[in-house]
């Protein structure tokens, strides 16, 4: 995961700032120029694998770990069930 937040100063001084501490908790590299954006994305490509990635693993355990890539099946048969028992 990779961020080029080109607007970054706008939105910390000047709109509303962040729900996270953006240099401390976002999974990934920070680009602040092009360059940077650049050189980070080559890198990315040469090591895609961010399991190893203590930073990555941690957002990962505070945001996503209870999600299992079922919740439409869930919505649909929670929504069936109180169809077909009349509720």
């Amino acid at each position: 995961i990779l961020f080029y937040p080109y607007d970054y100063h706008l939105y910390k001084e000047e709109l509303r700032g962040f729900y996270l501490n953006y240099e401390r908790d976002l999974p990934g590299k920070i680009a602040h120029n092009s360059q940077e954006l650049l050189a980070e994305i080559h890198h990315a490509l040469g090591h895609p694998d961010m399991s190893a990635n203590q930073q990555f693993m941690n957002f990962y355990n505070r945001f996503c770990a209870i999600n299992d890539g079922l919740s439409s099946l869930k919505v649909v048969n929670y929504v069936m069930h109180q169809i077909e028992s009349g509720v």
